[in-house]
């Protein structure tokens, strides 16, 4: 690959999901406490919440905070999807962090104590984030929930969400694996899911996302969309991470004849760059 697919939220890059944000708008103005974003690797999830997270018309001035769970796993070099553990310094890190950040909007937001259990800290948190804003919902977004093992998001949930989820006042929103399922009860008995699909087929959102990608590399001399289009006929152009990853390859090699990179490992390198494992690992 000559770049990753997986670069972070750009509003210029946006493919919308009209369905998706509408759903997410009906969520936000109901009753809903909880709300998990699913979907196959690299169809847009992650997008999708950090737009919830950055564009007007969905939190504004709504106290929400972030959390992204791969702040404090092991780097993923090597790894699985779904199979990073702790870093408990890099957990420790992330929760000083964390309390400082919110203590510039409340006071009463504990101090990181090392001495204190993760689940306490946490719970004072939420307490005093309610105390400050009454009668407020207040919202945490939960990125990188597809990434842990099974039992490192088990802990996730006893030790991070749970002492949040226990203050009347709290939302969540949260990215999982498609095939991934809440564990704990507290949470798992208010959640709704969102299954977050590819690209409609018939439609042209494949077309805008690989013009929004010209227009972002500022490139003159690559193919114009309509021959990018035609590199792979039969595919229908609904999946966003492997459109990207075509339009990476156009970037990189469109001065080679195809036959010199789309060649026989063509989907098994498509298939790495959205699943983030290296080539020796996929058979």
């Amino acid at each position: 690959m000559p770049d990753d697919i997986r670069i972070e939220y750009h509003p210029n890059l946006y493919v919308p999901r009209e369905k998706a944000e509408s759903e997410v708008q009906k969520w936000l103005t109901g009753n809903g406490r909880l709300l998990t974003i699913t979907s196959p690797p690299a169809t847009g999830k992650s997008w999708l919440l950090k737009r919830v997270k950055m564009e007007e018309g969905f939190l504004k001035n709504v106290p929400s905070f972030w959390l992204d769970i791969r702040d404090f796993l092991v780097p993923a070099t090597g790894s699985l999807i779904g199979s990073r553990v702790i870093d408990p310094n890099g957990l420790e890190k992330w929760l000083a962090q964390f309390l400082k950040e919110a203590q510039e909007t409340c006071k009463n937001v504990p101090a990181y104590d090392a001495g204190v259990e993760t689940a306490v800290l946490l719970e004072k948190f939420a307490e005093a984030m309610q105390q400050c804003h009454p009668k407020q919902k207040l919202y945490l977004l939960v990125e990188g929930g597809d990434e842990p093992a099974e039992a490192i998001w088990n802990a996730i949930e006893r030790q991070i969400l749970e002492p949040i989820a226990r203050l009347a006042n709290w939302r969540f929103i949260i990215v999982l694996r498609h095939e991934q399922r809440l564990i704990s009860y507290m949470l798992r008995r208010d959640e709704q899911r969102l299954v977050l699909g590819a690209l409609p087929k018939i439609s042209n959102k494949g077309k805008e996302q690989l013009e929004l990608l010209r227009q972002e590399a500022q490139n003159p001399h690559l193919p114009d969309t309509d021959t990018i289009l035609t590199i792979l006929p039969d595919y229908p152009w609904s999946h966003p991470g492997l459109n990207h990853f075509l339009f990476l390859e156009v970037k990189a090699n469109y001065r080679l004849p195809r036959a010199n990179w789309l060649n026989h490992d063509y989907c098994l390198r498509g298939l790495c760059a959205i699943t983030q494992l290296p080539l020796d690992h996929v058979n």
